[in-house]
């Protein structure tokens, strides 16, 4: 495991981090790492052999509405600094083993989000001292443990020195107009009021902007920007049998001014007034079947089907009594999808027909440069998604470290036999037939974590913050929040959401048809996918299990 400790910073300074001195911030985290480089000795003779500082400040600015009503604005700067150390080389050293836990720091440092000098050196020189520490104490545990289990580590070694590369891809300061996009958010709020029977409908609106900043030991460095503006809003109904229904409505650009306000509050009604009209119908029937996938339907199960899925490598790479199997790894060079598949991560990619790709990046969290990988290929599993440590089978590190571990920038899937609507229409209805059942299902919307946490409701304790749980031999898809029977004559009615059941690997081979229209869907985490507007594919799903509350609404 990398030993990679993060400080709390405890006094935080409001300016923005455009205008941080980055000479005056690479200098400090410079010559700390020199002096780390020079000093850290342990009494064995074991020093570093590479070392690592980075540092980013994100500021961020919250904006929200309720019924009409402008809710109070919150602004926040929030600095993390991280050092990297390694002890050992290239080809054995203290990662990738869980051994003793590693101890949080010791105690939280003070750092500026304008990059004080002084404080920014006085935390770096601690950090690095007790990540050494930790390092070469890791060291001697995985060497013991190695010793007792020779055939456990897999071919190849703990990590490549990066190459060496300097890069600045800065943003202009972004100037936040709080009373205009607070109006904005109050108009298409307004739908709500005329609504008695939504229990909550908040609209947010998050302008966020980080600077990072990345020095290594072999002289790299780099200075990137990342913007980010996502509007959200929420709907919350009771259903007569007492259960929680909701919708959502999403809009992600790099600013504002790429999100469509205007039609905001006409979209949130008509999603709201079909929640209305849910609220007495039964729950569905178990069903195993063909459906269809549309819309944002469509990139959100490429991302958990695919995109979440595989880029595990790093994980399973782990020593240790407590390290799981090694499916991905073992994966490589296997088809995974039929013949004519394929899935790229495109990290340099800045848009898709005209809406911007906010998962565009040139250089990844540990501050290495990233480079466009083909992930499947044919349908084979070809690459995986690294950060700077390889993975068994596979040479090369490309660059793909994001948030702790790898993570996909901008995914692209590609279909053998790609089809216009009408065309998949008419398969998914003989499909139907031949499966002898009266009708099928179109799921247009999956659940959004990031729109759930808008709610406050208790009815909503069960909606809010659900995540998605994926690796290679388990996909649990979000639940729908909006989908439809579909007979034979494509005729469609509204249906209460059922929640997919479990996938498993051999699930993508239901794969049927892809639509020729490709879509840039914004994902979380400042993520993309571009992916068919349209799949056609065979799923097993099951009723809701939220349990029923008391009809006795909350409202805000």
């Amino acid at each position: 495991m990398k030993r990679l400790l993060a400080a709390l910073a405890l006094l935080l300074c409001a300016s923005a981090s455009a205008a941080t001195d980055a000479a005056a911030v690479l200098g400090a985290m410079r010559a700390e790492m020199k002096r780390a480089q020079d000093s850290l000795v342990a009494p064995d003779g074991t020093r570093p052999y590479y070392l690592a500082v980075r540092f980013a400040v994100r500021d961020a600015v919250s904006l929200g509405a309720r019924r009409g009503l402008a809710l109070p604005a919150r602004r926040a700067s929030d600095p993390a600094l991280l050092v990297e150390i390694r002890v050992g080389s290239p080809e054995l050293d203290d990662s990738r083993f869980e051994g003793t836990a590693t101890e949080g720091f010791p105690f939280a440092l003070p750092v500026s989000a304008e990059g004080d000098s002084l404080l920014l050196r006085r935390a770096v020189w601690a950090m690095f001292d007790d990540a050494f520490r930790q390092a070469v104490r890791n060291l001697a545990e995985k060497r013991a443990w190695l010793k007792s289990h020779p055939r456990s580590r897999p071919p190849g070694p703990d990590f490549v020195l990066p190459e060496r590369h300097s890069l600045v891809d800065t943003l202009p300061p972004l100037e936040v107009d709080t009373a205009k996009w607070t109006a904005a958010l109050v108009e298409a709020s307004r739908f709500a009021e005329s609504r008695p029977f939504l229990v909550e409908a908040p609209v947010a609106l998050e302008i966020s902007s980080t600077r990072r900043y990345a020095v290594d030991s072999r002289g790299s460095f780099s200075v990137t920007d990342e913007r980010r503006a996502l509007a959200l809003g929420a709907l919350l109904v009771q259903a007569d049998d007492g259960t929680p229904l909701w919708d959502y409505w999403r809009d992600m650009g790099l600013s504002p001014d790429e999100i469509d306000f205007a039609g905001a509050g006409k979209l949130l009604a008509e999603r709201a007034d079909a929640l209305d009209r849910l609220r007495g119908l039964p729950q569905e029937e178990p069903y195993r079947g063909p459906v269809l996938l549309s819309g944002d339907a469509a990139g959100a199960f490429v991302w958990s089907a695919l995109g979440s899925a595989l880029f595990g490598g790093e994980r399973e790479m782990q020593l240790g009594d407590g390290a799981g199997p090694r499916h991905l790894v073992s994966a490589l060079g296997r088809r995974l999808l039929p013949r004519g598949f394929a899935l790229y991560d495109l990290p340099a990619l800045s848009s898709f027909d005209g809406k911007s790709a906010p998962g565009r990046n040139l250089v990844d969290h540990e501050g290495n440069l990233s480079r466009d990988v083909a992930i499947l290929d044919d349908g084979m599993l070809r690459e995986l998604p690294t950060g700077q440590q390889p993975v068994s089978g596979q040479a090369a590190v490309n660059g793909h470290w994001r948030h702790g571990g790898p993570f996909p920038s901008t995914l692209v899937l590609s279909c053998p036999d790609e089809r216009v609507r009408k065309g998949i229409s008419a398969e998914f209805a003989k499909a139907v037939a031949a499966e002898g059942i009266p009708h099928g299902y179109e799921i247009e919307r999956f659940e959004d974590p990031e729109a759930s946490m808008l709610l406050r409701s208790p009815l909503a304790d069960e909606i809010r913050g659900r995540v998605v749980f994926s690796d290679v031999d388990v996909i649990r898809l979000p639940v729908p929040t909006a989908m439809f029977r579909v007979d034979a004559n494509g005729v469609r009615t509204p249906a209460r959401p059922l929640q997919p059941s479990s996938q498993t690997a051999a699930s993508y081979r239901e794969w049927a048809l892809c639509g020729a229209e490709h879509v840039l869907h914004t994902m979380w985490e400042g993520a993309s996918v571009v992916a068919p507007s349209i799949l056609h594919a065979y799923m097993q799903m099951l009723p809701q299990t939220l349990q029923g509350a008391e009809p006795v609404l909350l409202r805000n």
